[in-house]
C-alpha cells in the first residue's frame, strides 16, 4: 500500500501479535479496542493505523458498496 490508495479500514484494534489476531480474530484480542468506542478516532479528518488495519479498495469499487465485501473476501490471519 502507499499514500494516496483508496482503503477501508478495520476498527477492530487488536495487538496483532497473538494467537487470536495472528489467526484473523482480532476481536477476541484481550487487548482489544474498538476504535470510536472504546478509543478515539472516528471523527477526526485524519488518523494512523497499522497497515493490518487497512484493506485496500479495488479500482472502480465503489465507495457505497458495502466494505463488509472486502473484508469477507480476506483469508483469516493475512495482514
Amino acid at each position: 500500500m502507499r499514500a494516496g490508495d483508496r482503503v477501508v479500514i478495520n476498527a477492530n484494534l487488536g495487538c496483532g501479535e497473538c494467537d487470536a489476531c495472528q489467526s484473523g480474530r482480532d476481536n477476541l484480542c484481550q487487548t482489544w479496542h474498538l476504535l470510536g468506542e472504546t478509543v478515539r478516532g472516528m471523527y477526526c479528518e485524519y488518523i494512523s493505523l497499522p497497515v493490518r488495519q487497512l484493506c485496500k479498495i479495488p479500482d472502480g469499487f465503489d465507495y457505497h458498496q458495502s466494505p463488509r465485501r472486502l473484508w469477507s473476501t480476506r483469508p483469516p490471519g493475512i495482514q
